[in-house]
């Protein structure tokens, strides 16, 4: 998982701004909604959050444009 972190951290996200995004999913994920990239069921979902972050399946608006920490939202 330090690949994927280090990867995301060059696009140029903070690690606060990437903590708080995958906090995010992470929860929403634990209260059952379904991940929006193929994964295993033996898969750790802290991962699945990051790959998804990864692969572009979500859009970080940061603070100063939505007026707050973060919103997720899925690209389409």
């Amino acid at each position: 998982m330090e690949r994927n972190l280090n990867e995301l951290l060059q696009k140029g996200e903070s690690k606060y701004l990437l903590v708080t995004v995958a906090a995010k999913r992470l929860k929403k994920l634990l209260n059952g909604e379904k991940p929006l990239v193929n994964y295993d069921a033996e898969e750790d979902i802290v991962n699945v959050a990051l790959r998804e972050i990864e692969a572009g399946k979500l859009k970080i608006v940061p603070r100063r444009k939505v007026g707050r920490v973060v919103d997720l939202a899925k690209q389409h």
